[in-house]
């Protein structure tokens, strides 16, 4: 299953509050896979490229034809693709999707594993958009940008098999693009192609192309056979991580993109270069990507975000030491906030020490927010008690407390009463509501404490009306609802709003209950409270609750109500 059709299945519409934005993961996780994969990004300019060549009211045959080769990718039947986009340029050699046909035709071959046709159908296609007469077309900068973007990952995979020269270009296309950092980095690499040319060169130049696509796809078979088998796992793992946490931050990647100068080289093309080079590198990869995140100059300023992103994956301590560093020095606050996120991967209490210390001290409340997340993540008791700290402290930013609760609340190692003790501290209804909004998952796993006090809470005639009625929802969420004092409660309560919930959590309760005598007292303790309202509103609500639970005890009661008062 492909990470698009995967990421679609996975896509819930369950929305996330925390006072500022409500995001959808369906939306994140479709930007996350713009992102995660290069091919899979590239195919999506399909959109952008056809919104101007395919808007005609008249389709011509040739518009006909190029949608249909265009299905047939979307249909990942590759082969037939392919073939369509060749006997495109073929009926018209002159047409306007001549390019687009190069492009496509490449990106299918790709697929099908047959690099060097690939690569030979970019070249051509790049040679083509060279020319005066093509180069005017607007859309022509993206599809140039996405076709050196695919050559670049294919000469990366060619430089993995062993392909001297294309390890050469690699090298050159990413000293071109990403300027003299790699300089240390590249020389070493260099040195390796040049033992590779000597090896493999003679034998490569003397093998016919048609045994070299075969033995190429037979290679990458087997090392794909063998990855899988000693990886598989540990990646799957890693994805599923890589997806949660750039769900919680593609917001902030896509909306803070900056545009660059002009001149500069397109993100893509940068970023596949970076990628292309690291995969050839088995040693110093952290020192590359430091050069890159150590420029200053206004090209690099995305680039440098996604180095770190990169650094945070290499997972050692050297990594470790070079993000706290980036975290606490950097002159770039989205750098800063990307080396953050990058330290949830190191719980280690070095790491859980520089969160803290960001969080304590850093004025960029983006930053801030990310070490929130990073400490949520961590099991250290040093992790848990900055949260609590952070949350109960009124000098801070309302909305940062409120992340730091929905932290808390998420971790299982912190309690109920823990929760509870919070409370206190809390001067506004946004953040009491939240914290109640927390303690409600904890009553739903069975805390009897968070049960009890949540029900003290919402007798509480001293808080708002407000957070009691959203104590009686969380109260009612219990598995193990204690009905004892309920009555007497029920008795006190003045306002009409709230013992109309109470009924309705009653009801709530009595619908996930099985067992038929738990379920017939429940039903009973409504009809005590209906006969105990006075108030025509809330009986009429609590009639129709009674109504909608079904059982036994609920109709004798209505049954007794349609008979009236029994005569004098």
């Amino acid at each position: 299953m492909s990470l698009a059709s995967g990421g679609t299945k996975m896509m819930n519409h369950e929305t996330t509050m925390n006072g500022r934005t409500s995001r959808t993961i369906a939306g994140m996780i479709l930007a996350l896979l713009l992102t995660v994969d290069g091919t899979v990004m590239t195919a999506a300019h399909a959109g952008a490229w056809e919104s101007g060549q395919l808007s005609a009211q008249e389709t011509s045959d040739e518009e006909k034809d190029f949608l249909a080769a265009r299905s047939l990718i979307n249909q990942t039947n590759f082969v037939d693709a392919a073939d369509r986009f060749r006997q495109l340029r073929e009926k018209y050699p002159n047409g306007k999707y001549v390019s687009d046909a190069f492009y496509w035709e490449a990106f299918a071959r790709h697929r099908l594993g047959q690099l060097e046709r690939a690569h030979l159908l970019l070249d051509n296609m790049l040679e083509l958009a060279a020319h005066p007469e093509t180069a005017a077309d607007d859309l022509l900068r993206r599809r140039i940008n996405d076709a050196r973007q695919l050559r670049l990952r294919i000469l990366g995979e060619l430089a993995e098999r062993g392909d001297s020269r294309a390890a050469q270009e690699v090298l050159r296309q990413s000293e071109l693009t990403l300027g003299q950092a790699w300089d240390s980095a590249a020389a070493a690499l260099a040195i390796a192609a040049d033992s590779l040319a000597l090896v493999m060169g003679p034998m490569m130049d003397s093998v016919e192309a048609a045994t070299l696509e075969a033995m190429a796809q037979t290679e990458e078979a087997m090392a794909q056979t063998e990855a899988t088998l000693a990886q598989g796992e540990s990646r799957l793992a890693r994805f599923f991580e890589d997806l949660v946490f750039s769900a919680e931050n593609v917001t902030f990647n896509f909306s803070r993109r900056r545009e660059l100068p002009e001149g500069c080289e397109d993100d893509s093309v940068q970023q596949e270069a970076l990628n292309s080079i690291l995969r050839l590198m088995e040693t110093d990869r952290v020192q590359v990507l430091r050069s890159v995140i150590n420029r200053q100059d206004e090209c690099s300023v995305n680039l440098r975000v996604r180095a770190v992103e990169l650094l945070a994956r290499e997972g050692t301590s050297e990594a470790e030491e070079a993000l706290i560093n980036v975290a606490m020095t950097h002159q770039d606050p989205r750098a800063r906030r990307a080396a953050v996120s990058g330290l949830r991967r190191f719980d280690t209490a070095t790491a859980v020490a520089a969160l803290v210390t960001v969080l304590t001290r850093s004025s960029h409340e983006e930053t801030q927010e990310a070490a929130i997340s990073g400490l949520r993540r961590s099991e250290s008791a040093a992790a848990r008690q900055a949260l609590a700290r952070y949350a109960a402290d009124a000098s801070r930013p309302e909305e940062l407390r409120e992340d730091a609760i929905v932290a808390l609340g998420r971790r299982d190692d912190v309690e109920a009463g823990r929760l509870i003790e919070i409370y206190a501290s809390l001067e506004t209804e946004k953040l009491k509501s939240t914290l109640i909004d927390r303690l409600r998952r904890k009553v739903e796993d069975g805390s009897q404490q968070g049960e009890t006090w949540l029900f003290n809470l919402a007798f509480d005639s001293n808080e708002p009306t407000k957070i009691r009625s959203k104590a009686l929802d969380a109260w009612g969420r219990s598995p193990s609802l204690k009905l004892s004092g309920l009555t007497e409660a029920f008795g006190r309560l003045a306002e009409p709003d709230l013992r109309e919930r109470i009924f309705y959590a009653l009801y709530r309760r009595a619908g996930r209950i099985d067992d038929e005598a738990a379920k017939s007292e429940v039903v009973r303790k409504m009809v005590e409270l209906a006969r105990l309202e006075t108030d025509d509103d809330v009986r009429e609500r609590a009639v129709y609750w009674l109504g909608r639970t079904g059982s036994q005890e609920a109709v004798e009661y209505l049954l007794e109500l349609l008979r009236g008062p029994p005569a004098g």
